[in-house]
């Protein structure tokens, strides 16, 4: 019965995400998911609560899948937005590109482009005239990697 909940509150929360995808709302995709997520997790809480009580086996086993659900969830469709393999497979479904028609469509200048947009857009940068500023929000973020590259020992 957990598991069955647990897979019910995932099923619902993509369903709504693909759904919210779609309207015209200027949030990201994972802020959009953290939301629905986030409510079908608490419904899945007051169920399972309701159902064998806060201290339960089943309670807990229940929210702790949906969880890793999600972030496995969150994990697969961010990197499939930034992975420049995963994309290239999914632009060559069903179609057939040269090389050179590869070349220019994963050209450098495009690519960081692309990149600075969606830093801009996520707000971890700001556009002041020509130059770019991280903004406190991206300070956080670069703080945040750096301990963990610190932590495990990471360098360049």
């Amino acid at each position: 019965m957990w598991f069955l909940a647990s897979c019910v509150a995932m099923a619902f929360a993509l369903g709504l995400h693909g759904v919210i995808c779609r309207v015209d709302v200027p949030l990201d995709r994972v802020v959009r998911f953290l939301a629905v997520g986030s409510a079908a997790g608490l419904a899945l809480l007051v169920f399972m609560f309701r159902a064998y009580g806060i201290s339960s086996v089943e309670t807990w086993a229940a929210v702790f899948c949906y969880a890793f659900a999600c972030e496995l969830y969150i994990f697969l469709f961010t990197l499939v937005s930034s992975s420049i393999s995963a994309n290239l497979l999914m632009t060559l479904h069903g179609k057939t590109l040269t090389a050179q028609e590869v070349d220019a469509l994963y050209d450098s200048e495009r690519m960081v482009a692309q990149r600075v947009r969606r830093l801009l857009a996520t707000g971890f940068l700001r556009a002041e005239g020509s130059d770019l500023k991280v903004t406190p929000k991206g300070l956080r973020l670069q703080r945040s990697l750096s301990a963990l590259r610190g932590f495990f020992r990471h360098r360049d």
